[in-house]
């Protein structure tokens, strides 16, 4: 009698845990769509830096493929803006800088840009829902941007002070 009640209390433990599983994997459900409200706005440039980068022809044609990743409103316009945009990035990294812009913090900026472009890429490629590195990707954006006028209000020979003695 007794392992006829263990057998049946057994039974009745291993269905019911079979029924938990089931739940759990119902419950979990990952949402990969891309939330495109969620994405700061671009950081406005004044005028004399806009003078400047719009004679540098690479960085004309990476903003232009920004502006289309701005209007991406789901992942299969996000996935060719991002495709598009990591070979503007490229021709930009070994295009010719503007004197004033041919500066490591500019570059260094760039780089952090670039990984964000690649994450936000491997989150499409792995089926992730890419709004949290896209948030990312224009945080970078904009401090690249930012970068911009902070050189162009901050002028000032760092020679000159360095071969004075």
């Amino acid at each position: 009698m007794r392992k006829l009640l263990l057998i049946c209390i057994s039974i009745l433990l291993l269905s019911s845990c079979g029924d938990d599983k089931k739940s759990a994997e119902e419950s979990v459900q990952v949402d990969v769509s891309y939330d495109y409200r969620k994405i700061p706005k671009k950081q406005v440039l004044p005028q004399e830096v806009i003078m400047i980068l719009d004679g540098w022809e690479a960085f004309s044609d990476f903003s232009k493929s920004i502006d289309i990743l701005y209007n991406a409103t789901n992942n299969e316009d996000l996935t060719l803006a991002i495709e598009d945009l990591i070979s503007k990035e490229k021709l930009l990294a070994v295009s010719k800088y503007p004197e004033e812009f041919d500066v490591p913090q500019v570059k260094s900026r760039q780089e952090v840009f670039r990984t964000f472009i690649l994450k936000t890429k491997g989150d499409l490629d792995g089926n992730r829902n890419p709004t949290e590195s896209m948030i990312q990707l224009s945080n970078a954006y904009n401090a690249l941007r930012n970068q911009y006028i902070i050189i162009m209000n901050n002028r000032f020979e760092l020679n000159s002070f360095l071969d004075e003695k």
